[in-house]
């Protein structure tokens, strides 16, 4: 009895999802979008350390809205293919302004269970400059995904 009360809740959050006309969106399938595609590019180029899997997006979930100083963002997550533990990258997008600010993730040899919370072997690589808000959004976004 218990799984049932469960099962309309979620039922109606995703009808009104879906009703809302909000489609899911992908970095892999906006990675190629204008404006977008300009923005993301121009993270990437300023470091050319940056492992080739990003220019695709890699293995992505759907973006998720998130409000920093007042203006709605696009926060876009992605990770390595075939290795989500070692490498990731969280994207926020402003789209009345076109302008992306980022976060790499390395987690060095890392066990499959690490998270970015392991200080330890964690390097953050910050991209487009973001300031203290934007960037503890993302970082909101890596110690708490949902």
């Amino acid at each position: 009895m218990r799984a049932k009360r469960w099962i309309a809740p979620l039922a109606l959050s995703g009808m009104a999802w879906a009703g809302a006309g909000m489609a899911q969106q992908y970095l892999g399938e906006m990675v190629d979008k204008p404006p977008f595609a300009a923005a993301y590019r121009s993270l990437l180029a300023g470091d050319p350390r940056l492992p080739g899997w990003l220019r695709t997006g890699g293995t992505a979930t759907p973006a998720e809205s998130v409000t920093v100083h007042g203006r709605a963002l696009q926060l876009f997550s992605a990770c390595k293919p075939h290795d989500c533990p070692d490498e990731q990258i969280l994207v926020a997008y402003d789209a009345a302004s076109a302008r992306a600010w980022g976060v790499f993730v390395r987690n060095r040899n890392a066990p499959d269970a690490a998270t970015p919370d392991d200080v330890a072997r964690t390097t953050l690589r910050w991209l487009g400059h973001p300031d203290g808000a934007m960037r503890n959004a993302m970082l909101r976004k890596l110690r708490f995904p949902e």
